[in-house]
């Protein structure tokens, strides 16, 4: 794939996964807003393509993933839901629970942001696990209908609770939200800047925040950037 500054950043990471890290790593949103220009992300960032393009050639070291441009949609849902879904609900509990312990301890020196980011956290698990299940209960076997009836030459059958479009639209509200409230973290925690709290509880629970974080970014790109407009595609007939 060749690299210019009009190239939207939802196609540099869909291209080439290894460019969601990078992305990460300047703060720059490709999930949420991936159809900007990576000219103009990379310049609020003061980074040049060049610079850019010879970062991503060096991390473009991994085993090569399935094309989810080309796999069915079924097989997309699939994938969301096995991988993301089901490590999102065993994980924000279990963080959702940690923070919670760590608050509510026995009198120590705490970082003074405990209570905001259990509370962050807590909501968003509430609001995660909220979204989850009305993806998988309305929005996913939408999709998965569209397609299977398209499969068999016949017109595209709008779902009970609207056009495929409509119902995306209102995901990508969500998953706006939801990026709100990873910024919301990073920012409490300053950008997980290292705080002493006499033990290694703080350090390892913002592994599993930066790991949670980029998880969802990857989680999100599928949705909005490779899913949904695959399926408004084919509910359109093109």
């Amino acid at each position: 794939m060749i690299i210019a500054p009009n190239t939207p950043l939802r196609e540099i990471v869909t291209d080439n996964p290894a460019a969601a890290d990078l992305f990460d790593t300047l703060d720059i949103d490709y999930f949420c807003r991936g159809s900007r220009p990576l000219g103009d992300a990379l310049r609020e960032h003061s980074v040049s393509l060049d610079a850019f393009a010879g970062e991503l050639a060096r991390a473009d070291h991994r085993p090569p993933v399935p094309d989810w441009r080309m796999a069915t949609l079924r097989a997309l849902i699939g994938h969301i839901v096995d991988t993301y879904h089901e490590r999102l609900r065993r994980e924000l509990p279990a963080l959702d629970e940690a923070i919670h312990r760590l608050d509510s301890g026995p009198a120590a020196p705490k970082p003074a942001f405990l209570p905001a980011l259990h509370h962050i956290v807590h909501q968003l698990r509430c609001d995660l696990e909220l979204q989850m299940q009305k993806e998988e209960a309305i929005l996913f076997p939408a999709i998965a209908e569209l397609e299977r009836s398209a499969g068999y030459g016949g017109s595209p059958r709008m779902s009970q609770f609207g056009s495929v479009a409509n119902l995306s639209r209102e995901m990508g509200k969500e998953h706006e939200k939801a990026a709100r409230a990873l910024r919301e973290i990073c920012l409490l925690t300053n950008h997980f800047t290292p705080v002493s709290d006499g033990s290694a509880r703080i350090p390892a629970l913002f592994v599993r925040l930066r790991a949670l974080i980029a998880d969802m970014h990857r989680h999100v790109h599928l949705e909005n950037n490779v899913l949904c407009p695959r399926a408004i595609e084919l509910e359109k007939g093109e």
